[in-house]
């Protein structure tokens, strides 16, 4: 992105692909469930949306001088916006895959230890509702 013009536009695109890596370092860190980086990457989302904010215009401004620019620096634009879009999606079904997993975890734990299917020595403890001592 060092091409960019030194311009309204430019700094729209700068803001753009700032959060356009930021979106990106977080769909990488949820799919390698990597906990720091993700929260690295939450405080990068931050300081891009806030970044963005302060343009002036907020969001329209950076539509509109996105709209108003030269093809070369559109095509720019819409290539950004087409990633953020499909890093998006990926980072919301990723964590939505987590937070089931997340939940079927919280369900196994929470189930009375005079239940379970197995003791710590592996012996069966009694009669027992589980399905599956693997998941």
């Amino acid at each position: 992105m060092d091409d960019l013009p030194l311009n309204q536009t430019g700094d729209a695109l700068r803001l753009l692909f700032s959060f356009s890596e930021a979106i990106e370092r977080q769909r990488r860190a949820l799919a390698g469930r990597n906990w720091s980086d993700l929260n690295e990457s939450i405080k990068e989302l931050q300081l891009a949306m806030q970044a963005m904010a302060s343009f002036p215009g907020g969001s329209d401004g950076i539509r509109s001088q996105l709209s108003t620019a030269q093809a070369k620096d559109r095509q720019k634009a819409d290539e950004l916006i087409e990633k953020v879009i499909s890093d998006r999606r990926s980072s919301s079904e990723l964590i939505r895959l987590h937070l089931q997993r997340l939940h079927a975890l919280q369900a196994m734990t929470s189930i009375d230890p005079e239940i379970s299917t197995y003791g710590e020595s592996g012996a069966k403890q009694g009669t027992a509702t589980r399905l599956s001592t693997w998941v």
